[in-house]
């Protein structure tokens, strides 16, 4: 079997994508906010609410160092949009799929706070 030398680099370039991130995050905000004024809708709500963990995730993915504030508030904003579609579509499946989804990031986040405090 021959040696392949000129492999190339696969490592994602985590900045740029950060900023592809939080451009689009911007754009879906802009989009959720004039969709609410326009048409009055209350899903717009959950649009703003997962663009602005779209931000968190973007500023996350832009940061040098590890922030886990950033990964917990995307988490929160993800489990906020659920629990408005739950009470929008009166469906109480959403509202226990928001709950558990708040304590695997709650678990995260308090797991790794305990692991940066025992550093």
């Amino acid at each position: 079997m021959p040696k392949v030398d000129n492999v190339q680099n696969t490592r994602v370039n985590m900045k740029k994508w950060g900023n592809i991130c939080l451009i689009l995050s911007f754009l879906l905000m802009s989009f959720g906010i004039l969709d609410f004024l326009i048409y009055k809708s209350n899903y717009s709500t959950a649009i703003i609410l997962m663009s602005f963990a779209a931000l968190f995730s973007s500023i996350k993915m832009r940061a040098k160092k590890d922030l886990p504030i950033l990964r917990f508030a995307a988490g929160l904003c993800i489990v906020l949009a659920v629990f408005v579609q739950a009470i929008l579509i009166q469906n109480q499946y959403f509202a226990v799929l928001g709950l558990a989804v708040l304590i695997v990031f709650t678990l995260d986040y308090i797991k790794h706070l305990k692991s940066m405090i025992s550093m």
